[in-house]
C-alpha cells in the first residue's frame, strides 16, 4: 500500500475537526474484537493509526496499558487532549513499520535490553487505517511482537451506502456513486481497498508470514440489520453530511488541488449537497429539511498468532 500522505500531515485544527465529525465504532465491533483476544500477564494493546484515539480509549478499560500510534502530530495532539481521563493510555508518533521500538521505549520492562527481545503485545487493533500500512513490512513485525495466541484485528467501513429509508434513496445513492467516480483521480490503492471492505488487503500468509495461520482467520461483515458505527444509520442534515464527508482523504486531496473552489458552489461536496436537495425537494421534502441516512456497514478481520 502507498504511504499515507494526507492524514499524516494533519494539523491540530484538522485533527479536532476529524474527531468532532467522524463517528466512533459501535460497541459490537469492540465486543467482537475482545472476544478474539487472548490476554497475557501484561495485557497490552496497541492502536495503530490511532487518529484522535477513539479505539485506544474504547480499549482502555480492558487492558492494563494501551499505546496509540499515529504519524500525524495534529491527530496525536487531539488524541492526548481528549484522553486526559484515560490514565493507562499514551500516544506516540510512529507508523506500522516502527511501532515496536515505540512500545519498548514506552515501557522498557517489556523489552530485554541485553538480548533485544521484543515487547509482547496482546492485541494490535486498527480501525480504518490498515489500508495505509506497508503490509509486507507490517506482518513480519507483527509476528515478532504479538504474544503467542495474541490477535491482530483490522477493520474498515466500506463505500458510501445510502439507507433505503432515505427520501429518494435510489437517486441519492446514484449521486453518491457519481461523487465517488469524480474522486477516482484523487484515490489511491488504499482508498480502493477500503471500498471493497479489505477483501484485497494483503494477508500474512500471502506475505510469506506463517505465524498467523490461515485456518484461524476470521472475517465478520456487518449487515444492514446491524450497527457498525456508534451513530447507527447516521441520520444527517445537509450541513452535517458535508462535514462528515469532508474528512475523506480523496476529498482532502481534491481540495489541495482546487483550493479556490473549496467552500464555493463549485466545491464537489457542495454540488453533491445541491443535487440531494433538488431530488428530495422534488419528492416533497420542505427546503431546509433534507437529510440522508447512511448505512452503518463494515468488516472486521481477525488474525490469531499461533501458540507455538
Amino acid at each position: 500500500m502507498p504511504q499515507e500522505e494526507t492524514f499524516s500531515k494533519y494539523t491540530a485544527a484538522q485533527g479536532k475537526h476529524y474527531a468532532a465529525v467522524r463517528p466512533d465504532y459501535h460497541t459490537s465491533v469492540y465486543d467482537f474484537v475482545l472476544e478474539h483476544t487472548r490476554f497475557g500477564p501484561s495485557t497490552l494493546a496497541v492502536d495503530l493509526g490511532c487518529g484522535p484515539g477513539n479505539v485506544a480509549r474504547a480499549l482502555a478499560p480492558h487492558f492494563a496499558r494501551v499505546v496509540g500510534v499515529d504519524p500525524a502530530d495534529g491527530m496525536l495532539e487531539t488524541a492526548t487532549q481528549i484522553s486526559l481521563d484515560a490514565k493507562n493510555v499514551v500516544y506516540r508518533k510512529g507508523t506500522a513499520s516502527d511501532f515496536d521500538l515505540l512500545i519498548a521505549e514506552t515501557d522498557a520492562t517489556d523489552a530485554t535490553a541485553s538480548t533485544g527481545s521484543p515487547v509482547f503485545i496482546d492485541l494490535i487493533a486498527s480501525g480504518n487505517a490498515a489500508h495505509w500500512f506497508d503490509m509486507p513490512s507490517f506482518w513480519p513485525l507483527a509476528a515478532r511482537v504479538v504474544r503467542p495466541g495474541g490477535t491482530v484485528a483490522l477493520w474498515t467501513t466500506g463505500g458510501l451506502s445510502i439507507h433505503p429509508a432515505t427520501v429518494a434513496a435510489t437517486q441519492v445513492q446514484a449521486i453518491m456513486d457519481d461523487y465517488e467516480d469524480k474522486l477516482e483521480p484523487y484515490m489511491n490503492d488504499g482508498n480502493r481497498v477500503v471500498r471493497d471492505g479489505y477483501q484485497d488487503l494483503l494477508k500474512p500468509w500471502d506475505a510469506g508470514v506463517m505465524a498467523f495461520p490461515q485456518e484461524q482467520y476470521v472475517r465478520k461483515e456487518w449487515t444492514t440489520d446491524e450497527q457498525f458505527l456508534q451513530v447507527g444509520t447516521m441520520q444527517a442534515d445537509m450541513p452535517t453530511m458535508e462535514k462528515i464527508m469532508s474528512t475523506s482523504s480523496p476529498y482532502t486531496r481534491w481540495c489541495e488541488t482546487h483550493p479556490s473552489l473549496k467552500g464555493t458552489e463549485q466545491d464537489l461536496l457542495r454540488l453533491v449537497r445541491r443535487k440531494v436537495e433538488a431530488v428530495q425537494q422534488a419528492a416533497g421534502v420542505e427546503p431546509g429539511k433534507e437529510s440522508v441516512r447512511g448505512l452503518s456497514l463494515g468488516a472486521v478481520l481477525i488474525f490469531k498468532k499461533a501458540l507455538k
